[in-house]
């Protein structure tokens, strides 16, 4: 039997979610999806964008999802997050990093707020550097990579550049 993963890295205080990994399948393989900025998902609980993930990850054939965020600030209103002093977070790249070149298959999610403090360029860029590919469920009327809790459930990935 596989080892199960259950893991959340959170800043001291939790005010900041680095990373959020489950196992989804007894599959080989870890898929990283790079959201906005991340909300309720802890240890214990999901929502609805890490459920939708699972299901991705799962039915691409990974074995375990990893969240990480452009943004690690915990909000549930992109608005809040926005407003925060810093809403990156202080040790965000390094966990971003550290999850780029641990896991099999990129997917960049963070939809129309992605631009915000140029963080989609900066973390693409980090992408870039470890020579992974980036994929997306497509793009916005504006060009931005498809956040996944509108999508459909036969959505496909696609290679983002």
């Amino acid at each position: 039997m596989t080892e199960p993963i259950a893991a959340c890295i959170f800043s001291e205080d939790r005010v900041y979610r680095y990373n959020w990994a489950r196992r989804v399948s007894n599959q080989p393989g870890r898929m990283l999806c790079i959201g906005v900025n991340p909300s309720k998902a802890d240890e214990d609980r999901s929502d609805n964008t890490v459920t939708r993930c699972c299901n991705f990850a799962r039915r691409e054939g990974y074995g375990v999802l990893e969240m990480a965020n452009l943004n690690a600030f915990r909000a549930t209103d992109p608005k809040i997050m926005r407003a925060a002093s810093d809403p990156v977070g202080p040790d965000n790249d390094r966990y971003l990093l550290e999850a780029i070149r641990r896991c099999d298959v990129i997917v960049v999610a963070w939809g129309i707020h992605g631009a915000f403090m140029g963080r989609d360029l900066e973390v693409f860029r980090l992408i870039g550097q470890e020579r992974k590919n980036a994929f997306c469920f497509g793009l916005t009327n504006g060009g931005f990579p498809r956040h996944p809790s509108r999508l459909a459930n036969n959505t496909e990935l696609v290679r983002y550049s």
